[in-house]
């Protein structure tokens, strides 16, 4: 308001309210003067701002810009737009499709809209906000920053521990996640292995060559060993001596009965 009156008493005002433009050759004497007042009247309010205000005009040629964007500032400054920047600064959350990322760049935006004003933050607002929106897996870290000295409790200090945080979270992540691709893998052979014997069914297999347990003819090793000498102890079991085709065996259960099965190897 009392910027205002100064600039309609400098007869500037109608260089800064109303965007109007003179038409003409730039050489001319209506555009000169017009340019002139415009410089006056950015003169004038670029020195009735605050050093701390200077940033937000910044790259601003025209008056009537920096009124306006001076003119948001001032309103922005009111007790209910302050009320409402912490309404928004207090509840911001880390929400699970938000990275962490995102999410501290979203608190220090809203840290930078409250410094500029009466009442800006602390350093311990931005850490408290941080710190509530995590989940359990970041208990540790909760407890490391309860050890920290109070000079070392500023926001960049913890903004860097929970991003080193959940740089080991996203390393424990793709481990189980190997882990759990390995074992589903091992339990697949597993299932393979015990279709065709196994451990448990080591005396369900014979090798029709020599008559022996515990592997299948194509898998035999050692045909000069005897079946007693090798596999003592696991009684005889006669095989079916007629020739067979590659692939197909005859499994004998633990009562010796047979059991034909046709096996792609």
């Amino acid at each position: 308001m009392l910027m205002h009156m100064v600039l309609i008493a400098a007869d500037l005002w109608d260089v800064v309210g109303p965007e109007v433009v003179p038409f003409g050759p730039k050489e001319s004497k209506v555009v000169q003067a017009f340019e002139k007042k415009k410089q006056l009247a950015m003169s004038k309010i670029v020195l009735s701002l605050t050093p701390s205000q200077l940033s937000f005009i910044a790259g601003l040629e025209n008056p009537h810009e920096i009124w306006k964007k001076i003119k948001s500032l001032h309103r922005s400054l009111s007790i209910n737009s302050i009320l409402s920047l912490y309404c928004h600064f207090l509840h911001i959350s880390k929400s699970p499709t938000k990275t962490v990322i995102d999410w501290i760049t979203q608190v220090q935006a809203a840290t930078f809209e409250l410094e500029n004003t009466p009442y800006p933050v602390s350093d311990l607002d931005p850490i408290l906000v941080l710190t509530d929106s995590l989940s359990l897996k970041y208990e540790a870290l909760r407890t490391v920053l309860d050890t920290l000295p109070i000079t070392d409790l500023i926001p960049h200090n913890v903004i860097i521990r929970i991003q080193s945080h959940e740089t080991l979270l996203d390393l424990y992540r793709e481990k189980t996640a190997a882990q759990v691709q390995s074992g589903s893998t091992d339990s697949a052979l597993v299932a393979v292995y015990r279709k065709r014997g196994g451990d448990q069914g080591a005396r369900n297999v014979v090798c029709y060559r020599y008559g022996r347990q515990d592997h299948y003819q194509l898998v035999c090793l050692s045909p000069s060993v005897s079946h007693s000498s090798q596999f003592s102890g696991h009684g005889s079991t006669s095989c079916n001596s007629s020739p067979l085709f590659a692939g197909h065996v005859q499994d004998i259960n633990l009562d010796n009965t047979p059991v034909d099965t046709t096996y792609a190897f």
